[in-house]
């Protein structure tokens, strides 16, 4: 065998050391236990948002308030009031996004910092199927209808209503 053909058997050596090694050095890695993962820590609810909870979960419905937070400040907020069919004395109708807004207290526009945008979603389950009503508005037009500067009507003509059916199987 010549001297060339001697070099070049022993760096093949080498880089097959160098890649047995490596795998090697990956397995044993690999089956170490990864480091256990801290828990997110859940924030407590804001006093807004239990002063809500509090006033919306009445009457055989219950409430889920949920703040969107940007910067230490809400940005973005949605209330969920659902009912059951049972607990209402009709059917259904629009006219449940007005009972749930007549039962927040004029106190919560001084208690609570409303975010820019507010969405309150009022949802009936009848067994078959599931209506669901929502309005979405700006804070400053709740809170201003919440203190009493403007009327049923202007608060209307400040929203974007929905409704929506699902048919459950």
């Amino acid at each position: 065998m010549k001297r060339s053909q001697k070099l070049i058997l022993i760096l093949f050596a080498f880089v097959d050391l160098a890649v047995i090694g490596g795998l090697a050095l990956i397995v044993i890695r690999s089956t170490r236990p990864s480091p256990p993962v801290a828990a997110p820590v859940a924030s407590p609810p804001s006093a807004c948002a239990l002063s809500l909870l509090e006033m919306l979960s009445v009457d055989g419905s219950s409430a889920r308030v949920d703040w969107n937070e940007v910067a230490g400040s809400a940005a973005r907020a949605t209330v969920e009031v659902v009912f059951t069919a049972d607990s209402l004395p009709a059917p259904p109708t629009p006219q449940l996004l007005w009972t749930v807004l007549d039962r927040l207290s004029p106190a919560m526009a001084e208690q609570c910092d409303l975010p820019p945008t507010l969405t309150l979603r009022v949802s009936v389950a009848d067994g078959s199927r599931t209506h669901t009503y929502a309005v979405e508005m700006a804070g400053e037009i709740l809170t201003g209808w919440l203190r009493g500067e403007l009327d049923d009507t202007e608060l209307a003509a400040h929203t974007l209503y929905r409704e929506s059916a699902l048919l459950l199987p």
